[in-house]
């Protein structure tokens, strides 16, 4: 088989084999600018996901007991190898996403960051313990083991760096994977999954599907409900992700999700007005909106209103519109910014305009009100909405009132003043002078959510704690044990004489 990076028609990969089976159809992926048939590829059925989760359980029994050096020397041939085809990986993203140069460089680095942090923590992580037991002649041992195979979904918007992620946290503790690819960017998922074959991962321990929309359910639950999968994780919307776990809970399946977000960025009286509305800009118009963690909401302070708006205004008109990934994506957020506008928003900066089938004009928005679809509901466009507050405490209060729980951002000079505030808002990740939605994954810095966000741990050793699961081993010395009963017995009674 050639590289996937060029192949027109992208096969299933089980046991590190493309597989094609009788029932498959053949479609074709329309999310690319550069023609119809960019690429086609196989759409799984349910029989095609079972036959990946049984080569993934096959290949777990070996897999699961490979020396950890063996797992690290993979994880880190495979940065190396992201490194290598560098250029590579940002011509299939750029093409298949619409995302900008710079996001799919930041991506590729990322990815290769992590697989190098995880790949050192390895044999700390399943490192266990020997707590003391208050039983006499007892010793117990705590250990950690990989808890099996896992279904991970991940998504188009972070092709590379959240795919990694969800492929090589799991392989790295033990556990192997069933990769389900996005039908919007499923080269650049097969090509990443690639360079991990590349790099010596065994047959069954990464098998990749995907399938047409029409399909995804099926397919979908066919992995869950099948025993041998043990979790699964999902990086998505929250609609969809409000679907895969309700699966998950039939089937008793636990599951990592990584969902939406409606980040609120804090102007306090005291911020850099200038670092705070570029921060701004560039944390909600980066890849035309598309990340889970873009800057949606500023809220800042009737102090500085006033000064600041023109700044943001500034900021927001300078910054050159962008892709979205497909036209329904494009005339989703356009949909959202009609029905805000004719409820009464206002445009502070832009114009509520379609510039091309997937392009809009970047946009500023006031006075939202609860009525209006966008106002609680991730844009996934260019989309800023400001609000205006009289103190800290309202603006504590405002960023808080949305059901999502991802991140936010604080911009002020007293670094006190601001961890104060950033510890009282209910969102998994704060960032103090700094944007959301231009990227501040670190490898080593845990990741958590909150409300509506999901509920997961990435990232360092949280992430890999993610794929473990606890086993208990007591050792009895039984004459021991009768004598200290005895003597407990013995004691109690005189206790109570």
């Amino acid at each position: 088989m050639g590289s996937l990076a060029s192949l027109k028609t992208l096969p299933l990969i089980i046991d590190n084999k493309p597989v094609q089976s009788k029932d498959s159809q053949v479609v074709t992926n329309t999310s690319a600018k550069l023609k119809a048939d960019y690429v086609k590829y196989v759409s799984a059925t349910p029989e095609d996901a079972i036959a990946a989760v049984e080569s993934s359980q096959a290949a777990f029994r070996s897999w699961s007991q490979s020396l950890p050096r063996t797992r690290r020397n993979i994880l880190q041939k495979t940065a190396a190898l992201i490194r290598e085809n560098n250029a590579e990986l940002m011509r299939i993203q750029i093409e298949e996403t619409n995302c900008p140069e710079v996001w799919a460089a930041f991506n590729n680095n990322l990815a290769a960051l992590h697989l190098e942090e995880i790949a050192g923590r390895i044999t700390t992580a399943l490192s266990g313990d020997i707590p003391v037991i208050q039983t006499a002649g007892q010793m117990g041992f705590v250990y950690k083991r990989p808890i099996g195979p896992i279904l991970s979904i991940p998504p188009w918007n972070g092709a590379i760096v959240l795919s990694e992620r969800a492929i090589a946290t799991p392989l790295a503790v033990g556990c192997t994977v069933v990769l389900k690819v996005s039908e919007q960017s499923p080269r650049t998922h097969h090509f990443l999954a690639e360079l991990f074959r590349r790099a010596g991962v065994p047959p069954g321990v990464l098998n990749v599907i995907q399938t047409r929309r029409e399909d995804a359910a099926a397919v979908t639950e066919a992995a869950i409900a099948h025993r041998y999968i043990r979790k699964v994780e999902f990086i998505g919307s929250a609609a969809v992700g409000s679907r895969i776990a309700s699966l998950a809970g039939k089937y008793l399946k636990p599951t990592l999700m990584e969902l939406g977000g409606k980040a609120a960025a804090l102007v306090l009286a005291d911020a850099d007005l200038q670092l705070a509305a570029q921060a701004c800009v560039n944390g909600g118009f980066m890849h035309s909106g598309q990340i889970c963690f873009s800057t949606e909401r500023i809220i800042v302070n009737k102090a500085v209103a006033e000064a600041f708006i023109p700044i943001l205004k500034q900021a927001a008109t300078s910054f050159s519109p962008m892709e979205h990934i497909s036209e329904t994506g494009s005339n989703n957020t356009f949909r959202m910014l009609k029905d805000a506008t004719s409820k009464g928003a206002k445009v502070v900066s832009g114009e509520v305009k379609l510039l091309g089938p997937t392009k809009l004009q970047p946009v500023v928005l006031s006075d939202l009100t609860p009525e209006m679809d966008i106002y609680d509901n991730e844009s996934f466009g260019p989309v800023l909405a400001l609000y205006v507050v009289d103190s800290d405490e309202e603006a504590i209060e405002l960023a808080n009132s949305t059901k999502y729980g991802l991140s936010a951002a604080v911009f002020s000079k007293d670094i006190g003043k601001a961890m104060k505030v950033a510890s009282r808002l209910e969102v998994g990740q704060t960032h103090i002078n700094f944007p959301m939605g231009t990227g501040n994954d670190e490898a080593t810095l845990g990741v958590g959510l909150s409300k509506a966000s999901g509920w997961v741990k990435q990232n360092g050793s949280y992430g890999l704690d993610e794929f473990l699961e606890l086993r208990t081993v007591t050792v009895t010395d039984p004459a021991e044990w009768a004598a200290g009963m005895a003597q407990a017995q013995a004691e109690a009674q005189a206790q109570s004489s």
